[in-house]
């Protein structure tokens, strides 16, 4: 027995992880019985989506992390009896996952069981194996499901009351069941030699140890070697170093940008880009296929609303990307530039990086916003919209700035959200003030946040020129 508590208690070593774990379990759990017993037929199963499939990913991501932080590691294979222990932990905790709590729900939210069981299974089962094998498709497939709620037809298979469905329900159940099963025998089989034998680690994501930086390395080498056109860009991008001039002093700080990203800036950007269209994308067709009318949802603005919450989201990716870098930065004051000189480069890199992705962003939302939104497009909102994004960039690269230099990456994350929801507070209050009260009190508004952002610029320079690094 105390061979299974220790088990247990290795889920429970990651402190914030836990403490994030259990605050969100009990937001969701207020969330549930805030809403009450209705299907959710009618709305295509959206707070399905919510209620199962995001409690459902988020458990199964975190299960089979710490499953391979345990798996991928010499003492499974050579501490006798290793295997049985924690493979019997991970059946427990799978039920409560699998099983019980999609037992709870359904029974609140008054959905079929088979339907919440047999979606549970099968999305488990997709989620953990892709974090087995890091698989582009089975991110798809995992996707692809997780908003297959918003497909009317589909979300009635999950979600109705519908006894001629309970025999596909049952065979899709036993299907995510044995493809569980067969993640955790792959677990116990797994040596060194073969290619799942590594272990996710999100780079940056705390203060790694030796072994998880190595890590890390192997796999961004296998995830570039198992993709030819990454390959090729990543390899033709460094090879240009080969060929640059000597760079005066003034132009070293733009060899900075290779310890950026692994590939030109433009095709970060690039692919920025196509991620923020994408989801544009297949939220307007889910918002279409939904009723509207009068009161109802309306795709148009909920869609330019949602491209206005990815931008602000859009710096905090290059706010990971350079808190990754800053564990190099021991090895980088070495370089011939002073301290002003790095630092300042950071900032414009990420500032390029920015204008490269919202720039075509937003040229993209002007002329798509009067195809599918213009009983709203007006030339006041206009102004106030063009107007409010101009005010608030510089706030929102200095704060972008300043959590990139927190090294826990749970916390970072965590910062990330508060100043996503101010963000989010300030652009709809410009927003409203010069739509409703006027240019006069808009334009203050814009001009106390235009002064905030360069002072948050001011701050976030001093902060990083005051860190230590290394």
């Amino acid at each position: 027995m105390n061979t299974y508590l220790a088990v247990a208690h290795t889920y429970t070593s990651r402190r914030w992880m836990v403490l994030a774990s259990v605050g969100g379990l009990l937001c969701l759990a207020a969330m549930l019985f805030a809403m009450g017993r209705a299907s959710d037929t009618m709305q295509g199963g959206v707070m399905g989506m919510n209620s199962l499939a995001l409690p459902l990913m988020i458990g199964g991501l975190l299960l089979a992390m710490q499953a391979k932080y345990q798996f991928v590691h010499p003492r499974a294979r050579l501490t006798p009896g290793f295997a049985t222990p924690h493979i019997v932990v991970l059946i427990v905790l799978l039920l409560c996952l699998v099983v019980l709590y999609p037992m709870v729900a359904s029974w609140h939210l008054h959905y079929a069981p088979l339907g919440a069981l047999a979606f549970s299974a099968l999305f488990v089962a997709l989620v953990v194996w892709q974090i087995q094998v890091m698989s582009g498709l089975l991110s798809l497939a995992s996707l692809a499901l997780f908003f297959s709620y918003f497909q009317p037809t589909i979300a009635a298979f999950w979600v109705a009351d519908a006894p001629g469905l309970a025999l596909p329900r049952i065979a899709v159940f036993l299907v995510g069941l044995v493809g569980i099963g067969a993640w955790l025998w792959r677990l116990t089989i797994m040596r060194e030699q073969d290619g799942d034998y590594l272990v996710p680690v999100q780079s940056g994501f705390s203060q790694q140890s030796r072994m998880e930086k190595s890590e890390a390395r192997q796999l961004i080498s296998r995830w570039i070697s198992r993709n030819p056109l990454q390959r090729l860009a990543v390899d033709s991008w460094h090879d240009r170093l080969a060929t640059l001039p000597p760079q005066s002093e003034a132009d070293r700080p733009r060899l900075l940008r290779y310890g950026m990203w692994m590939v030109p800036m433009p095709l970060m950007a690039v692919q920025m880009l196509v991620m923020i269209v994408v989801i544009a994308l297949v939220q307007f067709l889910m918002f279409n296929s939904m009723k509207t009318g009068e009161g109802g949802i309306q795709p148009g603005p909920m869609v330019l609303g949602q491209l206005a919450i990815l931008s602000l989201v859009t710096p905090f990716i290059g706010c990971h990307m350079l808190a990754t870098r800053r564990t190099r930065l021991g090895q980088d004051l070495l370089l011939p530039l002073t301290r002003e000189a790095l630092i300042d480069g950071f900032r414009r890199q990420l500032v390029a990086m920015l204008l490269w992705t919202l720039g075509p962003a937003a040229i993209g939302a002007a002329v798509a916003a009067p195809l599918i939104a213009p009983d709203v497009i007006t030339l006041d909102k206009v102004f106030a919209a063009v107007a409010t994004g101009i005010a608030i960039q510089p706030l929102m690269l200095a704060l972008s700035l300043r959590l990139a230099l927190i090294q826990s990456g749970l916390k970072r994350m965590f910062g990330m959200v508060l100043v996503l929801y101010l963000l989010m507070g300030i652009a709809v209050v410009s927003f409203s003030t010069f739509t409703k009260a006027g240019y006069g009190w808009g334009a203050l508004i814009v001009t106390m946040t235009l002064a905030l952002g360069i002072w948050s610029l001011k701050w976030a320079r001093k902060a990083w020129l005051n860190a230590e690094f290394g």
